[in-house]
């Protein structure tokens, strides 16, 4: 009999969005994929000699350290200190296959079944269906749709309770691509610890914040900070290595202990190679990132003039990979929709019904990985849903 935790969750939303798309007969053109966080632009030269150097080194073939190979955690918490001014060890570094097992990881390591943890609505729905996997609760707080989707304080207070163990704020956020502000980020960490929860950061995104006003936060700055505090992070998407999953969890020295405990028993290391060609390239990540950031912006600029609010589709946040953009057909529900645009007119999009509930006005289209030339056609395919509704 299937665990009724994992049989009552929802089927992977980018899986099942893109095969919508199958129906498509290719009559307007190239099929549009929108659907996942990937940018058009390929790994950096030097990174793929790396992997090809270290993949083909027998001494990487073993088992490696729990925690992440030290030349990866050394490099990844320079690069920490130089970003935000701050002073962490390697010793608080643990590298996870990915961001999500990080999430999963760090979890598993505050909370046990009937707890909850607080996550925002709109919100990035693994984060949510791997709580319910794990039979945690998911409590939900509003990032406010009037105020570039901040978070509201006054109602996250109130709705800790002592079954609450940690909050999540994914910042720049996922489906939005809008960061949380430095100001209301430090009192969130206030508030936290005023209530003895975690607050665990998913920064996924913080490298394609444009334009690039420094350090994305100053939560470092709290010399108590590693009491409280857990922060995410996905070298795959920066480093545009998805396939190779790779992410890392900061947080003070005792936690790091305790989630290599988990690590353990869910993947003993993460591979490698990745690691190893990671830790080699990551003192040119600045360099590298910098120009691929002005150009997703651009990409985003041209969206935004390409979608005039004339046509009734109104881009109500954008940002890093992402146009969270509110629909005109009030009546009709978004996942119908999502559907008719990748099955009839080629453009593959993601529901806002899956990054939580009232969000049924609401697709996300990922610009990120476009031409430009494919940015300005998606006002065309985004037109052709009226033929399709009648």
């Amino acid at each position: 009999m299937i665990n009724p935790n994992i049989k009552n969750i929802s089927e992977p939303p980018i899986p099942l969005a893109i095969s919508w798309s199958n129906e498509y007969d290719g009559r307007y053109g190239e099929l549009i994929d929108m659907s996942q966080a990937v940018p058009s632009y390929p790994p950096h030269p030097k990174l793929i000699e790396s992997f090809m150097h270290f993949s083909s080194d027998k001494k990487l073939l073993s088992y490696g350290e729990i925690e992440g190979e030290e030349i990866l955690r050394q490099n990844y918490s320079n690069h920490i200190n130089k970003k935000y001014q701050t002073n962490t060890s390697y010793k608080q570094i643990l590298i996870t296959s990915g961001c999500n097992q990080a999430f999963i990881a760090s979890i598993i390591c505050l909370a046990e079944a009937g707890d909850e943890i607080m996550i925002s609505n709109p919100g990035y729905f693994s984060h949510e269906l791997s709580l319910k996997m794990l039979n945690i609760k998911p409590k939900f707080f509003k990032l406010n749709k009037n105020n570039n989707f901040e978070i509201d304080l006054n109602e996250i207070e109130k709705k800790i309770t002592p079954r609450v163990k940690a909050l999540v704020i994914v910042s720049p956020g996922n489906p939005t691509g809008s960061p949380q502000s430095k100001g209301n980020l430090n009192k969130l960490l206030d508030l936290c610890t005023e209530k003895n929860i975690f607050l665990i950061i998913d920064e996924t995104y913080r490298d394609f914040i444009y334009p690039n006003n420094g350090k994305p936060h100053n939560l470092f700055d709290n010399e108590k900070w590693s009491s409280n505090l857990i922060q995410l992070y996905s070298f795959s998407k920066s480093f545009c290595i998805p396939g190779h999953r790779l992410g890392a969890i900061t947080a003070d020295i005792k936690m790091i202990s305790e989630i290599s405990k988990i690590m353990d028993n869910i993947q003993i290391c993460a591979p490698r190679p990745a690691q190893q060609s990671v830790a080699d390239f990551l003192p040119n990540l600045e360099n590298f990132i910098d120009n691929k950031c002005n150009k997703i912006g651009e990409k985003a600029n041209l969206f935004s003039n390409s979608l005039p609010k004339s046509t009734g589709w109104e881009i109500s946040s954008i940002g890093t990979f992402f146009a969270y953009v509110r629909h005109p057909f009030k009546d009709i529900k978004c996942d119908k929709l999502s559907k008719i645009l990748a099955s009839k007119c080629g453009l593959i999009t993601i529901p806002g019904i899956y990054f939580g509930k009232e969000q049924e006005r609401y697709l996300r289209l990922s610009i990120a990985g476009l031409s430009n030339e494919e940015i300005i056609e998606v006002k065309n395919r985004l037109d052709l849903l009226n033929e399709h509704l009648k």
